[in-house]
């Protein structure tokens, strides 16, 4: 429900009006504001501390060529004799009538959606009372904002407001002619109907269901008079609760066939209008991830005039025109007046610090290329805008599945461990006996296994450290990583997610570069390590090693050379046996071999991989979108012509719920990684591809 606070006469149940105020307003106008608590934009518990009490309610204003939204002709409305003696109009007037109803119905629609947001964001207000005033206050003006969005003519400031700029016809006061309820003038009762006329709507609906009227759109002059005055009589009994209560039923009411071919055609008729803005939002939901537009984090109308008022300007990036809203975030078009986008953005900071030094305490400012293309533009990267998001860009899965992800993870990565040792009688020999023996006693079992499991862990451990050790030099925040579960492997990868906005291209680029070639690197020295160890094992400690089939080894062109290279001598003659012939190796071999393809598999650019970040550094967004299509296409061909599908299945499926979109913005994403780094991703690419092409 709308949240709201009811405006009686009496100014002690109102803190927010003051008595001087409330003496200014008509009797009949302040009556009718006791019973349109709908409308107020906030409570008085909340908020009357802060409240500016020189903010009243006011009839709404028509708007500039669109008269039919806010207000009707009285004559017709309230001479309904008159009105009969016109039959050649009904026509137009059905016409008309369908018209405005498709309107008010959008209106509706947006309505509802307006108070499930400001619904949400009081909660955050009542759970964080007494913490955070800054917040608070930041969620107090965003709450304002959406209730103006309602009906932006609801609040305007009190000197604008007089009885004479209540519409006046001669229909209304001949409606009315019968003798108002006691403590009411006749012209204080049609000032009080006209307002309640000029109300939208779902209003006034709700208050005519509040005094027993079920059909609000069929009222006559003489019934908007009865509606009015028992407003009046009740307004002692009339509850905020149960207005709202009233409203909310008013919003879920059911849409006609009439209806809703009438707000499509409002939505296709703004789509015609207004191309850009449309254009704008779909690049958005393309180009920018949901972790940076959640739903509820959209920076507030007040620090976004902040940032265009105090910071746009001659000196550091002149706007072309005013914030435009995409959803969840804003974006100011515009020309940088400084010669490269690192100046601008140090100018920038400089200017935050100086004139708004809290902004950035909840807020992220991006220069970045425009995500939506005009019409006729050949430049797909468009040009630079400035994007405006919550500085909070923390994901959005729940930790249950996010711990759920790990657990999977690694009891299949136990498992695979195990099945390692599967092939080898000697061992599962002994484990049979002990079984039998009820012998509990596994340490010898333990020893063997340890190795295994501590070489993964070193390894993907190195893996996590590099993205760390970027994070922690650049002042990122980054998610604790998820493991991530797979089909044929121990597990497909690990997951990081950013919570801040990197610094620029290179710092992206230096995020996802670190990962997966530290972590290759180490996997690379294990594999040549336990292949060392393979080779100058005693043969009595031999008896004891894992195993894993040619056919595994098979996987990496890459690792396969490296292990028939050492322990055949390079003839390829071991990897020339049957795909199922076990192969023992020392666990430090397996583990090495393993983690080489999942760190390979985790430089393929995809979403937002680290392959994908070091492309988007490299090439941008639309780039990346490009690569990233390629990347599924050749991947979907591994699943139709190669053998192991089960290892590109999983990865397939895995990514393409958890890691599909692309990185968040970088604050500045207009410089691209320079040509030494775009070398080093080709070069992990070749290894990468190197690693996952079978023999």
């Amino acid at each position: 429900a709308l949240s709201a606070e009811v405006l009686f006469t009496s100014a002690s149940l109102s803190p927010s009006i003051s008595t001087a105020t409330m003496a200014k307003l008509p009797s009949a106008a302040a009556v009718l504001g006791a019973a349109l608590a709908i409308t107020r934009p906030y409570h008085a518990s909340a908020f009357a501390p802060s409240r500016p009490s020189a903010q009243v309610l006011a009839p709404p204003r028509t708007r500039a060529g669109s008269a039919g939204r806010y207000s009707y002709s009285h004559t017709q409305l309230f001479s309904s004799d008159d009105s009969n003696s016109n039959n050649n109009n009904d026509e137009s007037t059905s016409l008309s009538e369908q018209a405005r109803k498709a309107v008010l119905e959008a209106e509706k629609m947006e309505a509802e959606l307006t108070l499930a947001k400001i619904d949400k964001l009081e909660g955050v207000v009542k759970k964080s009372a007494g913490h955070n005033d800054k917040e608070r206050s930041g969620l107090r003006e965003e709450i304002e904002a959406l209730a103006k969005k309602i009906d932006p003519a609801l609040i305007v400031a009190e000197s604008s407001f007089s009885s004479s700029s209540l519409p006046t016809s001669p229909a209304m006061s001949a409606a009315i002619a019968s003798s108002p309820p006691a403590g009411l003038s006749a012209e204080q009762l049609e000032a009080a109907c006209i307002y309640f006329m000029n109300l939208p709507i779902t209003m006034r609906s709700a208050l005519a269901s509040a005094v027993g009227y079920d059909d609000q759109a069929s009222l006559t002059g003489l019934e908007v008079n009865d509606v009015v005055s028992k407003l009046y009589e009740r307004r002692e009994t009339l509850s905020t609760t149960r207005l709202r209560e009233y409203y909310k039923d008013t919003l879920q009411a059911p849409l006609s066939l009439e209806q809703g071919v009438g707000e499509m055609m409002d939505e296709l008729k703004n789509i015609l209008e207004n191309p850009d803005q449309v254009r704008l939002e779909s690049a958005v939901d393309t180009q920018i991830p949901r972790q940076a537009r959640q739903e509820g984090k959209c920076p507030t109308e007040a620090d976004v005039s902040t940032f265009f008022r105090d910071i746009c300007g001659r000196k550091t990036y002149l706007a072309a025109e005013k914030p435009i809203r995409a959803g969840e975030v804003w974006v100011i078009r515009g020309r940088s007046q400084k010669n490269d986008a690192a100046s601008l953005i140090e100018a920038i900071d400089k200017a935050l610090e100086e004139k708004a030094p809290d902004w950035s305490e909840r807020n992220q400012y991006c220069y970045i290329m425009d995500p939506s293309l005009e019409e006729g533009e050949e430049d797909i990267f468009g040009d630079p805008v400035i994007l405006i998001t919550n500085k909070d860009m923390t994901p959005m899965a729940p930790s249950t599945l996010t711990i759920g992800s790990s657990v999977t993870a690694l009891s299949g990565s136990f498992v695979f461990c195990l099945g390692t040792y599967g092939s080898n009688k000697l061992i599962t020999d002994r484990l049979q006996e002990a079984s039998n023996m009820a012998n509990y006693d596994l340490s010898w079992f333990n020893e063997l296994l340890i190795p295994l499991i501590g070489a993964f862990f070193a390894i993907q451990a190195s893996h996590e450290l590099g993205h760390l050790f970027i994070a922690w030099r650049d002042k990122m925040k980054v998610t604790p990583p998820t493991i991530l579960p797979s089909l044929g492997l121990p597990y497909v990868g690990t997951l990081t997610r950013m919570k801040t906005a990197p610094k620029d291209y290179s710092t992206l680029f230096d995020f996802g570069f670190a990962g997966p070639v530290t972590g290759m690197g180490v996997a690379f020295a294990f594999l040549v390590w336990g292949l060392q160890l393979t080779v100058t094992m005693d043969q009595e400690a031999a008896q004891y090693l894992p195993s894993v089939p040619v056919g595994f080894l098979k996987l990496s062109s890459l690792g396969g050379t490296v292990v028939d290279q050492i322990l055949g001598g390079g003839a390829g003659i071991m990897l020339q046996e049957d795909p199922t012939t076990m192969i023992s190796l020392h666990p430090f071999a397996i583990a090495g071999f393993t983690a080489m393809i999942i760190n390979a598999l985790d430089l393929i650019p995809i979403g937002s991989t680290d392959g994908a970040r070091l492309s988007q550094a490299v090439l941008g967004r639309v780039g990346q979108t490009v690569v990233g299509g390629f990347a599924y296409i050749i991947l979907l061909g591994a699943l139709v012509f190669l053998d192991q599908r089960d290892v590109f299945l999983s990865y397939c499926l895995v990514n393409s719920i958890v890691q599909r979109e692309l990185e968040v913005p970088c604050k500045n994403e207009v410089d691209k990684a320079e040509v030494g780094r775009a070398a080093a991703a080709i070069a992990a690419y070749f290894v990468a591809a190197l690693v996952l092409v079978p023999l």
